[in-house]
Order: C-alpha cells, then sequence, then structure tokens
C-alpha cells in the first residue's frame, strides 16, 4: 500500500545531516544517515530497511534483508543514489532550507542532477517542485566472441524525472495534488544470440524507451494525532506507455480511517480500488485492516492485506511481535506479512526494461516470515540474526528469448517459489569517528516446476566502513560478494530452455565527502571498482568502473 503524508520538504543527503521523515500514522522518526542509504523499496530482491533501534547508542542503525524477484540495487551499472522528497512536518519546515541542488559528471561520461524546491507560506499553503536525471554512456562488452557480433557495444541508461505538488493546510485537515512524470531511454547492449545466430546489428528500434504520467489528489486527517477520529480519502490516474506507445493506464481511489483507544490501542483501517483500462481492463479492490500496541517493552501488531481481483481472493495474515527482554541487549521477534502485486506494464519495465513488446509479469502473491533476536551488547556494537521463509505464488522472472526469429529480448517464466534465508549483520562503532558494519545471507530456493530460481543470489557477504576525519570530510568503504545466481534461455518453440549459471563476484565501492559550508559539499563516488562482471539480467552485463564527483548546495 503507498504511503500518505501531509507536508513534503527536501533534505540535503549529506553524510553529516540527519534526516527527520513521518510515517503513516504521523509519527516522527530520526533517522542519521551514517554509512549507507536506507531507502525502503519492496520491489527490490535485496533492500536494506532502516529498524528502529533499541539501544543506548540511538544513532546506530541496523540494517534487514529481504528478497523479492527483481535485480539487486548492487547490479545497477551506475549507482549515485537520486533523491527522494523528504516528507516531514510542518511545524519542522523553519528548521529546514528551501532548495536543494545536486549536481555532478564523471567517467565513463556519467551524469547526475537533482533540485527540489519547497516552500510554506503563513496562510499554510505549501507548493514545490523537482527533477531529476540520471545518465551514463559506455560501451560494454557482450558475452559472444568477435566472429559471431559480439565485443564492445554501446550502452547508455538515461532516467529522467519532474514532478510538482500544492498543499493546503485547514486546521486539523489538509488538502494535496501532485503530479509525477518520467522519461526513461535504454539502449540495448546485451547478447540476445546464440550459437551461429549473429548478434543483431544495432540501430535506433533497439532504443527503448519508456513514458509515465502520474497524478494525485488526497486530503484529510494526517493521523499524527489519533486520540481523536482521523480519516484520509483521495485518488489518481497513473498512465505509463513503452516505445511502440502501448499504453497503459489505470485509476485508483483509497479511503482511510483510524483512531487510538486507551492510549496505546491503535486501529486502522484502509480500503483501496483500481480499475486499470486501455491496455487492460481489471480491478483490484484491497482492505487492510490492523491494530498495533505498544506496552513497556513489548511491541504487536495484528491485521490482514486482503485483496480480491480476477474473482480470487488473496488474505494476507499480519503478525509483528517484539520484546526487550534484557534492556535492549536482547530483543526476539517474529514477522509475518506479505502482499499482492499486480502485473501491470510499469512493474514489468521496473523489473526488467528491455523485455519484448506486449510482454508482461503475472500478480504475485508473497507471502512471508521472519524470527531472530537483535540487541545492543555495548552503547557501540549492536548486532541482529534471523531466519526468513517466503512463498511467492506465481513468481515471474525472466527468460532469454533466443527463439528463431524472435524480436523479444526476454519472456516471463512464471512458477511458485519458496526461498529460505538465514542471515545476520553486525553494526560497530569503534570510534565516534569510525563505524564498521558486516552482513551475510545464505538463500536457498524450491520451485515447483522449474530447477533454479531464475536471477536470485544463493547468499551476499558485505563489509564496510565510514570515517568522519578532520571535522569536515567523510570516507567510505564497502565491499560486496554477491553469490552465484542461474539464468534460464528459451531456445525453440516447444519450451525448452536452458540454464546458465554465473559466477559470484565482487563489487568494491567507495564514497569520499568533504563539507565546505553549512551550505556546500563536495563529494565524489566510484562504483565497481574491481570492474567485475555484474549481470542485471541474463547475458546483459553492466559497464565496468565508474566514477561520478560534484556539489551538493542547499539555500
Amino acid at each position: 500500500m503507498k504511503t500518505r503524508h501531509t507536508a513534503i520538504l527536501v533534505l540535503a543527503a549529506s553524510p553529516w545531516w540527519a534526516m527527520a521523515q513521518q510515517n503513516r500514522n504521523g509519527a516522527i522518526s530520526e533517522q542519521v544517515e551514517v554509512t549507507r542509504q536506507y531507502n525502503y523499496d519492496p520491489d527490490r530482491s535485496v533492500h536494506k530497511l532502516d529498524v528502529q533501534p533499541q539501544m543506548i547508542d540511538t544513532t546506530t542503525i541496523r540494517p534487514d534483508f529481504s528478497y523479492s524477484i527483481e535485480p539487486a540495487p548492487y547490479l545497477e551499472p551506475f549507482e549515485a543514489p537520486t533523491l527522494r522528497p523528504m516528507r516531514v512536518n510542518a511545524e519542522r519546515y523553519r528548521y529546514l532550507t528551501p532548495y536543494y541542488l545536486k549536481v555532478g559528471a564523471g567517467w565513463p561520461w556519467n551524469g547526475v542532477l537533482d533540485f527540489y524546491m519547497a516552500d510554506r507560506n503563513e496562510q499554510g499553503l505549501s507548493y514545490g517542485a523537482s527533477l531529476n536525471h540520471l545518465g551514463q554512456y559506455d560501451r560494454a562488452r557482450t558475452d559472444l566472441p568477435a566472429d559471431l557480433g559480439g565485443g564492445s557495444r554501446r550502452a547508455f541508461d538515461l532516467r529522467n524525472r519532474a514532478g510538482a505538488f500544492l498543499g493546503k493546510e485547514l486546521g486539523r485537515y489538509d488538502l494535496r495534488a501532485e503530479i509525477d512524470a518520467n522519461y526513461d531511454l535504454y539502449d540495448s547492449y546485451g547478447q540476445f544470440a546464440i550459437d551461429s545466430r549473429p548478434l543483431t546489428d544495432y540501430g535506433a528500434s533497439d532504443k527503448l524507451n519508456y513514458k509515465g504520467l502520474k497524478i494525485d489528489v488526497e486530503g484529510g486527517n494526517d493521523f499524527s494525532n489519533m486520540s481523536y477520529f482521523n480519516f484520509r480519502m483521495g485518488g489518481g490516474l497513473d498512465m505509463f506507455t513503452d516505445r511502440t506507445n502501448l499504453w497503459e493506464s489505470h485509476v485508483e481511489a483509497f479511503a482511510q480511517i483510524g483512531k487510538t483507544f486507551g492510549e496505546i490501542h491503535h486501529i486502522t483501517l484502509e480500503g483501496e480500488y483500481c480499475n486499470y483500462f486501455k491496455r487492460k481492463d481489471e480491478q483490484c479492490f484491497t482492505v487492510s485492516p490492523l491494530y498495533t500496541t505498544h506496552y513497556d517493552n513489548l511491541n504487536f501488531r495484528l491485521g490482514a492485506n486482503i485483496a480480491i481481483e480476477h474473482g480470487k481472493t488473496w488474505i494476507f495474515p499480519v503478525v509483528s511481535l517484539s520484546c526487550d527482554i534484557v534492556h535492549g541487549y536482547l530483543t526476539p521477534f517474529i514477522d509475518l506479512d506479505g502482499r499482492f502485486e499486480h502485473g501491470d506494464l510499469r512493474r514489468t519495465v521496473r523489473l526488467n526494461p528491455y523485455v519484448g513488446d506486449n510482454v508482461e509479469v503475472e500478480d504475485m502473491g508473497e507471502y512471508n516470515f521472519k524470527g531472530g533476536i537483535m540487541g545492543s551488547l555495548s552503547q557501540r556494537l549492536s548486532y541482529k540474526v534471523f531466519a526468513g521463509v517466503n512463498f511467492y505464488r506465481d513468481m515471474s522472472f525472466f527468460a532469454g528469448d533466443y527463439r528463431e526469429g524472435s524480436t523479444s529480448r526476454f519472456i516471463v517464466l512464471t512458477d511458485n517459489c519458496t526461498a529460505y534465508t538465514l542471515g545476520g549483520t553486525i553494526d560497530y562503532r569503534v570510534a565516534d569517528r569510525l563505524h564498521l558494519w558486516a552482513s551475510a545471507n545464505i538463500n536457498a530456493y524450491h520451485m515447483d516446476h522449474y530447477k533454479k530460481a531464475g536471477g536470485l543470489p544463493l547468499g551476499n557477504i558485505a563489509l564496510g566502513g565510514q570515517w568522519n576525519f578532520a571535522r569536515r570530510w567523510s570516507a567510505t568503504l564497502s565491499g560486496e560478494v554477491i553469490g552465484s545466481r542461474h539464468f534460464y534461455s528459451w531456445v525453440d518453440s516447444d519450451q525448452t530452455v536452458w540454464i546458465n549459471k554465473v559466477d559470484p563476484c565482487f563489487d568494491l565501492k567507495a564514497k569520499l565527502g568533504c563539507r565546505l559550508s553549512r551550505f556546500i559539499s563536495l563529494w565524489a563516488e566510484g562504483d565497481n571498482l574491481c570492474g567485475s562482471r555484474l549481470y542485471p539480467w541474463n547475458h546483459y552485463r553492466s559497464v565496468g568502473a565508474a566514477f561520478t564527483a560534484g556539489a551538493t548546495m542547499s539555500f
């Protein structure tokens, strides 16, 4: 479900700056970005979630790990994180700056631009705009020999976004409208030929572009004070099209109510309706009741996510329990939840932009269970150990399409998958200026029909550290070993598939920052410094090492 907020503001993303973010129930949570960027994106195969620390050292962040069906962040050919507008309580606005600008360029032909503006007048009218650009151009090598059309081929990845918002506060209520547009352009560089068939020539038709437009309007309470009855409702329009101008749209509407009873018992109910049209004619209803409570050292959630589509009902129970039994040193926890993912065009392209025309992923149901312990052994050392089981019903993954006469690059395969995960993390603050972390995960998969889980790693090990020195400088070095993965290839019309294995690889990153003043900072970063062969998709190798430098300004 989407997160609703009341006011929006940009916060400069510098390693030394703290961020304040308002969650769905309106509570303000402090987050200190000291090592890595923790973006909650449930559609990523490996994502780190900031877990509220329960320890003496409240600036330590415990990362968490979860797996889905999408390419991992480390497989991006170029990583210069795009900032997201930070939504904060309007009363805290006076402490922040209304303008933010980030610019950078590097080798080989990297570019990044982020601009945000947000303001609010005394009458409670808030407004703002944002612009994002992220791009890279290089020549990537395919896996084919030169006599079959392999070698170095052009590859570029351009992502552009622009947005604006307008809001008005009316006492305990607020109204808000947002518009967001994106234009992404990719040039294919992967291998899409096998045996003696030559690699298809690269031409203008191999450039893939996608355009999207989203409009949202909502209003009501901000759920910051649930001692009285809160409600919020709204709707939106989402349009998305590919290079063939085959477009897909849907309209949606939502309503949310909530109230607190006895100060510690919180009840919320949310309903959402989506109607897909033009390319598809489908309707989806979602209902999510939730009860939460906090008593001393006990946190408990109970609810469900219920989705109805195609006459089929998906029920995902939500149960969460954690109890601090030794003053922050030992906190057992269990989490059970799930979600429904609609198989639309936008989600398909987000998973793999090189899919063929008229190709879409299937609707998917995901059930997750995780349990373990976490805590702090001292003011400087925190840990988390967990085990989990994820069940994906109708999980979609991609196979290279090498059939004779086919114009597609990938097709979609679907199967039920059960994933087993065992992992742990450690954060150690050696001194006030030196912070180290480590994490490890081991994964196993069971498929109902296919032998291997397409594109999912068998595990990963990550190490890193950040050093703040000379009062203005910060240096970060991190490395990750990504476990072996398996990809599928469809080679003939009778659905015969080949499986090829990608060996483990190592991704090394470095970042350096310098704060020149309160308003200006310089930064530089390097990605894939070892030039490893990273494969976001089957036979599509990312470019090698990349270096980018620039400046950020907030005023």
